[in-house]
């Protein structure tokens, strides 16, 4: 799909100095906990009479945000962080 929209992406890994781990794996457990929280609580109000499909819509959307975070950690743990370098083409290109 990036192909189709002209954008080029490079995958770069950096490793990460401790601070860094430590303020990356902080995000990620706060990321992944809040994400959870909210897909629970999603899913509890819906078994408790709030309309279904935006519930689960809500919910799911949810999960995503906490697999983000699961990845964050991830990250952090091994000391190296995956990142995508976006090169747009130029205006006068096209």
């Amino acid at each position: 799909m990036a192909a189709e929209l002209g954008v080029e992406a490079q995958v770069t890994e950096r490793c990460l100095t401790p601070a860094m781990r430590l303020l990356v794996g902080a995000s990620g457990m706060g990321v992944l906990a809040l994400g959870s929280l909210l897909a629970v609580t999603e899913v509890l109000g819906a078994s408790r009479g709030a309309p279904l499909v935006p519930a689960v819509l809500i919910a799911a959307a949810c999960v995503l945000v906490a697999v983000g975070g699961a990845s964050l950690v991830r990250s952090a743990l091994c000391g190296r962080i995956r990142l995508r370098r976006i090169r747009r083409p130029s205006r006068g290109s096209r």
